[in-house]
């Protein structure tokens, strides 16, 4: 139950970096073009 609910949050906290990441490439590119 445990290794299950950190495997949630993993992919949770995997999900939320990788629109963070995406977010940020966009506001550079804003900033760059």
């Amino acid at each position: 139950m445990v290794l299950n609910y950190v495997g949630v949050v993993a992919d949770a906290v995997a999900v939320v970096a990788i629109v963070v990441i995406t977010v940020a490439a966009m506001r550079i590119t804003a900033v760059a073009v």
